[in-house]
């Protein structure tokens, strides 16, 4: 939960090891980006900094680990087709169409954010404790945090998208033989 000057973080029990380097990567760059005015005079948006990239740096990790599995066993696939392969396949094209979900989400999400100015305004927390709220179209601080990050989520998910359509080129070609 983030206030104009204080953020508050719900921990998730939970015994994955990645989790819990996100959540510590999360508290370590908030607690940077808290104390460095530089970045931006809204506590608010360098809070939402850091949590922009904490959720960037988990859709890399798993990307990361995603990926070279598919590629390993399309890999294999070319050598050899065998039902333990393509049951492999099946399974990684599951978790790969699980994790396409997530980015598109986080996705529009970003964008459903970037077309409501009342949305965009509302951020500006810090303004509307002074009783000052925006309520016009000056918000450009928070409207390129949300695009820079919205073109990096899209990077990862064009990257999904084509390591789809390579499964199902190599399903097809499988298929035909």
């Amino acid at each position: 939960m983030v206030k104009f000057d204080k953020v508050l973080i719900f921990a998730h029990d939970e015994d994955q090891q990645e989790t819990h380097q996100i959540q510590s990567y999360l508290i370590h760059d908030l607690q940077g980006k808290i104390r460095n005015k530089e970045i931006s005079d809204y506590f608010e948006l360098r809070v939402l900094e850091a949590i922009f990239k904490s959720s960037l740096k988990y859709l890399k990790i798993t990307q990361s680990q995603l990926l070279p599995q598919i590629e390993a066993n399309l890999s294999t696939l070319d050598v050899e087709v065998s039902l333990e392969s393509l049951k492999g396949l099946l399974l990684l094209k599951n978790e790969l169409t699980m994790f396409r979900k997530q980015t598109e989400m986080v996705s529009e999400m970003y964008s459903s954010i970037l077309r409501n100015e009342d949305d965009l305004n509302a951020m500006y927390l810090t303004e509307t404790n002074r009783k000052t709220p925006r309520t016009r179209s000056n918000h450009l601080e928070v409207e390129y945090l949300l695009e820079h990050y919205l073109c990096l989520v899209e990077e990862i998910s064009n990257v999904n998208k084509t390591t789809m359509m390579t499964i199902r080129s190599t399903e097809s070609l499988i298929q035909l033989s």
